[in-house]
């Protein structure tokens, strides 16, 4: 997968926000998947454990380009301390719908974790937001970290940022694909596409 989202579970522990993030959560699932963008969801104790290389989260062998906070008004702050990590190191951060407000750290009113939110998208919880703006910072290492406020623009900016790993080239069918690595090689499973249609596969050697 490209993508890792951290699953939505603090915002409904805190009480602020839950449905918000949950329905977040699920709308972006569907809609990037829909469009050929494999995704894993993650707790934050995978979060915290993933290592950064070569601008990517690693961790039990898998490789993530973006790491999607959906929604999350409540996180857990060791959770926003890596993504800023993966942020300054080349990494790629999306928040989605809304920007954190409080953490496990000290509550509310956390001038540290707010810093930290604004390094990555250069914009607080606490600011009026356009809601057809995409907020977007760069870090000194390449790395990108996008607020937008409408889940259905994510899969379009992610398109933009990311060589898709699959895609239909023609007609509008809406494929399933899943992708792993069996050693050197790669294993696509593609369904509910007619065949016959040409499609793009991020890969390299023989058929």
């Amino acid at each position: 997968c490209d993508v890792a989202m951290i699953y939505p579970v603090e915002p409904s522990v805190a009480e602020l926000k839950g449905n918000e993030s949950t329905q977040t959560a699920f709308q972006l699932g569907t809609d990037l998947y829909s469009s050929g963008t494999d995704f894993d969801f993650m707790d934050f104790e995978s979060v915290n454990r993933c290592e950064i290389k070569n601008k990517e989260l690693n961790i039990s062998g898998e490789k993530y380009k973006i790491l999607i906070l959906p929604a999350l008004s409540a996180v857990r702050y060791s959770n926003i301390e890596k993504a800023l990590g993966f942020f300054r190191n080349g990494g790629i951060v999306v928040a989605v719908g809304s920007l954190p407000e409080i953490s496990d750290r000290i509550g509310g009113n956390d001038q540290k974790l707010q810093a930290m939110i604004k390094e990555m998208f250069g914009t607080t919880y606490a600011e009026n937001h356009d809601s057809t703006k995409i907020y977007t910072q760069k870090s000194k290492n390449g790395g990108t970290g996008l607020f937008i406020s409408l889940a259905t623009d994510v899969k379009i900016e992610i398109n933009k940022l990311i060589e898709p790993d699959f895609k239909v080239l023609s007609c509008g069918t809406v494929p399933g694909i899943l992708h792993r690595k069996l050693g050197d090689r790669d294993l696509y499973l593609v369904y509910g596409i007619p065949k016959g249609i040409p499609c793009s596969f991020r890969g390299t050697g023989k058929l």
